[in-house]
């Protein structure tokens, strides 16, 4: 039997061996000490005597929306040639981009986006039916966890549905994987440490040995490994999810409370020998697992611009110009005269004013001091990727940007972005590669989904998830979905598209109409348009079957 188990069952010991090795090596390569020093930067919180120039917050509001996918749409292209693969490419596609939706992933990859930001790694993961369900059951598609051993539910995440897919971001420290490893593909196991509420463990009914359990202590240290606890967690219960591709395994234990495993079962929701775990790395380490984060490399020029800011600030306070009056010189209300906002033409003094009043300025600010400033932002936007032109700013020189200019600017910027977009690209492909698996071995029941039919008009059709398993398909992501995309700007394309294509005899005017109504975005204009008798067949009200959808892609229906 492979390390780890012992006649088949896992063994405790040797787990949490793996567990404490891999936490010091993500402490030690990720650099984590220096975590919440980042986060501290990132929201702002700076000594009293400090005056910052918050690139790291503004950076990384400037990267996120740019890499990440605001309208997240895959398409679905079928290996296999004719109407049977077309067929079930369409149907797929369709399923992709509903529960994409349905499950609010683009929320979950801006996370991921912010966390490889911030700390090199970002980590997200794919489940089914129930949050802290270990694995689905095979012979049932219902929620087997929905009440637990009391009356309430023991699981309540509004984003998951029982029978449907799920996905997450997952905050880099609760991800461990082994020490030395280099990639996501080589990992033997990977692990998730979560913290739930105590109740909820007790009255788990998937989990074993639980009578003994307390909440976990949040002085509890004899492990080496304790997570911070925050103020309202008194209650909780720290538990670890291994996922072991080695043997297939998925285990779930109680570091400071129990030796014992709580969960132990085949992995279900290992496709081809991958763990649900997807991770992106902008900046990778050739050396290590977790990436180089973005805020190591920025943050001596965060130190050195809130150092140099400060003492603008200090210079600033010097050059006030100081008045000095001799003892005596001057009665106090003609003195608060130089000072007023009033314009006092005659101010009385009682000695010779040369002698009395000196007017005198300490210092005044070096333009050296900015000169730095400059220079430290223009290698902070380097490092990133956002030289001037990169990040959206025009060279002097012209009163009005050229359309070379704007050429450049956008090109060059596209570039370096693009890049990162890919890697969310593919964590993207990965993640609803992943999940055709699921929908293939856990739809068992019948579906219902409209898709486009042969001459473009929707069908609906009844459909299981094992019929479309026998297909081959290739997945990719739509770019134009990560392009910032308003109202107004599709509402103008599609206005402009209509026109330019409503005389031309080889374009349908009723698919064409039903594009611009759509894009639209009204549902005003929903009433306009004809629509089918709902009881014909393929209607919403008479679903046809799928050998009946794929005999019409074929023309024989």
């Amino acid at each position: 039997m492979a390390n780890g188990y012992i006649h088949g069952k896992a063994d405790f010991s040797w787990w949490m061996t793996q567990i404490r090795m891999g936490i010091q090596y993500r402490k030690k390569t990720a650099h984590e000490s220096k975590w919440q020093a980042w986060r501290q930067y990132y929201r702002g919180d700076w000594n009293d005597n400090t005056l910052p120039s918050n690139v790291v917050f503004r950076m990384l509001r400037a990267t996120v929306p740019r890499v990440y996918f605001r309208n997240p749409n895959v398409s679905i292209v079928s290996r296999r040639s004719g109407p049977d693969g077309l067929a079930r490419a369409r149907i797929l596609e369709r399923v992709d981009n509903n529960l994409l939706r349905r499950m609010k992933i683009k929320n979950h990859l801006k996370g991921m986006v912010q966390d490889t930001f911030m700390f090199g790694t970002g980590v997200g993961k794919l489940g089914y039916g129930s949050e802290y369900s270990p694995t689905p059951e095979v012979i049932t598609t219902e929620d087997p966890t929905e009440k637990g051993k009391g009356d309430y539910n023991i699981e309540y995440n509004s984003l998951v549905i029982p029978n449907m897919p799920w996905f997450m971001r997952v905050p880099t420290g609760s991800f461990i994987v082994p020490a030395n490893c280099i990639d996501r593909e080589s990992a033997r196991w990977m692990a998730h440490w979560v913290r739930r509420p105590y109740e909820d463990v007790v009255n788990d009914p998937r989990l074993k040995h639980v009578r003994g359990l307390s909440p976990t202590s949040s002085t509890n240290s004899d492990l080496g490994i304790v997570h911070s606890r925050k103020e309202g967690e008194e209650h909780m219960v720290d538990l670890i999810e291994i996922r072991d591709k080695k043997a297939r395994q998925v285990i779930v234990i109680a570091p400071y409370l129990s030796d014992k495993i709580l969960f132990q079962g085949d992995d279900e929701l290992q496709i081809a020998g991958d763990i649900p775990f997807f991770t992106s790395v902008y900046n990778p380490d050739d050396e290590h697992f977790w990436g180089i984060a973005d805020m190591k490399i920025i943050e001596p020029q965060q130190l050195e611009l809130n150092e140099i800011n400060t003492s603008i600030m200090y210079h600033r306070r010097m050059s006030i110009v100081k008045i000095l009056i001799q003892e005596g010189g001057m009665t106090e209300p003609e003195a608060a005269k130089l000072i007023s906002e009033d314009p006092h033409a005659v101010i009385f003094t009682k000695e010779n004013p040369e002698l009395a009043v000196k007017i005198m300025q300490a210092s005044q600010i070096p333009q050296d001091l900015f000169t730095a400033k400059e220079n430290i932002f223009a290698d902070i936007r380097e490092n990133l990727g956002f030289s001037r032109n990169e990040s959206g700013e025009y060279q002097g020189g012209s009163r009005k940007p050229t359309a070379t200019e704007v050429g450049v600017v956008k090109n060059a910027s596209d570039i370096r972005v693009n890049e990162r977009r890919d890697v969310m690209a593919d964590v993207l492909v990965d993640v609803v590669s992943s999940m055709h698996q699921i929908v293939f071995e856990h739809w068992g029941e019948e579906q219902i989904i409209d898709v486009a039919g042969p001459d473009g008009a929707p069908v609906w059709v009844r459909f299981k998830g094992e019929m479309l398993k026998s297909g081959s398909y290739e997945v990719s992501v739509d770019p134009d979905t990560g392009l910032p995309d308003t109202r107004e700007s599709r509402r103008l394309n599609a206005v402009e598209e209509y026109n330019l294509l409503k005389d031309n005899p080889l374009i349908d005017p009723e698919k064409l109409t039903r594009f611009l109504l759509n894009e639209m975005g009204d549902t005003a204009y929903d009433s306009m348009l004809k629509t089918a008798n709902p009881m014909a067949p393929g209607g919403q009200q008479n679903p046809i079957d799928f050998q009946d959808y794929q005999k019409q892609m074929a023309g024989g229906g």
